[in-house]
Order: structure tokens, then C-alpha cells, then sequence
């Protein structure tokens, strides 16, 4: 039982597998339909075990989305490591998103903003949730590659790619672009800064990856 495997585990472990199944549920029936008593019966436990854990229902949100960040940054290292290329792994993190995306209740970030604004904005400010420096590394493999320019200023780059991606796919979605797919998006924003700041190379492949990889947002 789940119960049994919870009480024989040190309390990092614990709070680790509350935090992971607890995201879970918001991610698949939105934040506002999970309530305590309903994460304390799906992990067989009392609600004062969880309390114990966690302040209050805010702080478990605010923990258990700073931990799912946490291994979602592990994974994208992973990849920028083992990809061939940059703009393999453009399309590969793209790939992966997408998938996310439809697993993804769309009452998960409308229930974060609006019942808990105050976690939301703590998240908005929190730096770790904002790492520059693997997008920065990114950018540096894409020049070293041949695939970037180098002629370009890429701590501006940087900081412009993470306004970018926050505008059409963060949480500081432009209402203006409320209306457009998020594939639209990616082809005609995303994709359009890449390719201003890609070699002739890079344009190439990013053509060829463009028509070859079938993404479904």
C-alpha cells in the first residue's frame, strides 16, 4: 500500500513523492479542484501527515511547482548535452513540450493566477525558475557549432529569448496572442528570432528540421 511505502520512507523521500503526485493532480484536473482531503486520499494518508510537511495548500503549490521545474531543467540539460546539435534539440525540447502541453489541464495556470495569485507572483520573481545560464550555454554550443552567429551580443540575445518565450508561451502571455495556436506561435515568433540569429548553416538545418519534424501543440 501506498500508505506503507510512505511511512517507510526517510522524510525527503516523503516529501518528494507528496510533492510529485500533488502536481500531478493540479497538472491533470487544475489546482482549484485538488483540495488537501482529495491529495490525502489518493496517497493514503492523513491530511495531517501532508500539514505536517507543508504549511498550507499554498505552499505545497508553491513547492511542488518549483520541484517539477527542478527536474524539468534536469532534462533539458540532459538533452542539450546528448543532442547532436542545437537545432535538433530545439525541436527535440519542442517535441517533448508539446506532449506536456496536452497532458496539461488549461485550468492549471488559470486557477495558479487567480486563486493564488500570491504564489504566482512569488514564482514570477523567483530566479531559480528563470536559469539563464543554460539557455546562455545553449546559445554558446549553437556558435561553437556553427550554427549561431558570432557576431552578435548574446547576453542580449539571452535576456530577449527568455522575454520572447515568456510573451508567446510563459507566464506572461501577451493577451493579444491569447487567439493564436501555440504552434503558430513557434513557427512565426520562435522560430523567426532562431533564424535571425543562425549562420546560413544553421538556416538550413532549421529549414530541414522545420519540414521534416511533425509538431502537434
Amino acid at each position: 500500500m501506498i500508505f506503507v511505502a510512505l511511512l517507510n520512507q526517510n522524510p525527503m523521500d516523503k516529501q518528494k513523492y507528496i510533492l510529485e503526485t500533488s502536481m500531478k493532480l493540479f497538472m491533470k484536473y487544475g489546482i482549484r479542484a485538488i483540495t488537501m482531503d482529495r491529495i490525502s486520499d489518493e496517497l493514503g494518508i492523513s491530511k495531517r501527515t501532508i500539514y505536517e510537511l507543508f504549511r498550507d495548500k499554498d505552499d505545497l503549490i508553491y513547492q511542488a511547482i518549483r520541484h517539477f521545474a527542478r527536474e524539468k531543467k534536469k532534462e533539458t540539460e540532459k538533452l542539450v548535452q546528448d543532442s547532436e546539435n542545437v537545432i535538433h534539440t530545439i525541436f527535440q525540447l519542442a517535441t517533448h513540450q508539446a506532449v506536456q502541453m496536452r497532458e496539461v489541464n488549461p485550468q492549471f495556470a488559470h486557477d495558479l493566477k487567480k486563486y493564488h495569485a500570491r504564489v504566482f507572483r512569488i514564482l514570477s520573481e523567483d530566479e531559480e525558475m528563470r536559469d539563464y545560464s543554460l539557455t546562455r550555454k545553449f546559445l554558446n554550443n549553437g556558435m561553437k557549432q556553427g550554427l549561431f552567429r558570432t557576431d552578435l551580443d548574446m547576453d542580449i540575445v539571452n535576456k530577449f529569448l527568455h522575454l520572447l518565450i515568456d510573451k508567446a508561451f510563459g507566464h506572461e502571455t501577451d493577451p493579444a496572442l491569447e487567439k493564436y495556436s501555440h504552434r503558430e506561435l513557434f513557427d512565426n515568433i520562435f522560430l523567426t528570432y532562431i533564424r535571425g540569429i543562425s549562420t546560413e548553416k544553421g538556416i538550413q538545418l532549421l529549414d530541414e528540421c522545420r519540414s521534416s519534424v511533425k509538431l502537434e501543440f
